[in-house]
């Protein structure tokens, strides 16, 4: 993703009976973006001849460094760059000399160079609300604003907003609010720019839709799929093929099978039961044509669709889920998902 820097600072040396503000002129690019090629940099721009312009700088760490230019004519830009590590703040102090004939002409300059890294920005997706347009993140920089862009399920553009914050403190959690038209959401993209000017992008898809389908009848211990279930099967996969040719255009869609148990039995048994069957209508739409990506999680008890007792038969919680989504949905509020990848 592309970031923006600061525009350099021109500093004309204006120091009475040293040096001239026609004879030389410096300028700093002090921020760079870590990751590039570029450095931060102090650029001589002479205005006049001068045998030699000698550069002493002093890092605040104690590092010291001294560049020459030799023999240089008027007109001349050299560049010098700084050395900075990422992710580090230096102010740099020490003199520029003008060398020309005996005559030597000295300023004392400080300034401060950094190699910024890139944010890091973190969304809660528990409090994505797409129905009131919202949403919170946090970035490990002073935040100066957000822009968002909202795209829908056909491509279509959904709305943009900008919303500024007041240097926000690396880690306080943003409110970012947007206006949208009608349509359903697919992607969310955000910049988050911080209070130099460079801005970090991120993107989230949290668009998902849910393959109505009829259950697959497991016999009881057993996540064999047998003959007679299979026609479920094919009539689901047709559904799953036709969500991927409908919305694949716009990003890379996966199938999710999140298997479920209910209460009855132990409770590491239904959550090993419930990801054997997963897997197994997993590998039976892989076997039958499927070639999307497909994941599968199996959840036992922890996300019942119909609240019950322990040890309670109820079939409405026996149950898979299919659904086509870009990024990993949230299935359970009680154990975060650990969707396994079909090879």
């Amino acid at each position: 993703m592309p970031r923006i820097a600061l525009a350099a600072v021109l500093v004309s040396l204006l120091a009475p009976g040293l040096v001239r503000a026609e004879s030389i002129e410096f300028e700093v690019v002090p921020k760079v973006f870590a990751g590039g090629k570029e450095k931060p940099t102090l650029t001589l721009h002479t205005v006049e001849d001068a045998n030699d312009v000698v550069v002493k700088l002093k890092r605040e760490d104690g590092k010291t460094v001294q560049f020459r230019t030799g023999p240089i004519a008027g007109g001349t830009f050299k560049k010098f760059p700084l050395d900075v590590p990422a992710g580090r703040e230096y102010r740099f102090s020490g003199s520029i000399e003008r060398r020309y004939g005996k005559a030597i002409e000295s300023l004392d300059v400080s300034f401060v160079a950094e190699v910024v890294v890139p944010a890091k920005i973190s969304v809660d997706k528990d409090k994505v609300d797409l129905a009131a347009h919202k949403l919170v993140l946090t970035s490990s920089r002073r935040t100066s604003k957000v822009e968002v862009e909202v795209k829908g399920d056909q491509g279509e553009d959904l709305g943009q907003s900008s919303v500024a914050f007041d240097a926000a403190a690396p880690g306080t959690p943003l409110t970012v609010q947007w206006k949208q038209g009608e349509g359903n959401v697919m992607r969310i993209s955000l910049r988050v720019w911080d209070t130099d000017n460079f801005y970090e992008g991120i993107e989230l898809f949290p668009w998902h839709i849910y393959i109505p389908h009829e259950e697959v009848n497991f016999a009881t211990g057993s996540f064999s799929i047998e003959k007679g279930e299979e026609s479920k099967l094919d009539s689901s996969l047709g559904e799953v093929q036709e969500a991927v040719e409908k919305y694949g255009k716009f990003a890379e869609i996966k199938l999710f099978i999140a298997g479920h148990t209910d209460t009855v039995g132990p409770t590491d048994s239904n959550r090993s039961l419930s990801l054997n069957r997963a897997r197994s209508i997993s590998e039976w739409f892989r076997r039958h044509g499927l070639r999307v990506p497909i994941l599968y999680e199996g959840f036992g008890e922890d996300a019942l669709k119909v609240a019950t007792a322990d040890e309670t038969e109820e079939v409405r919680n026996r149950r898979a889920e299919y659904i086509v989504a870009i990024e990993p949905p949230v299935v359970s509020q009680v154990r975060a998902a650990s969707w396994k990848q079909l090879r």
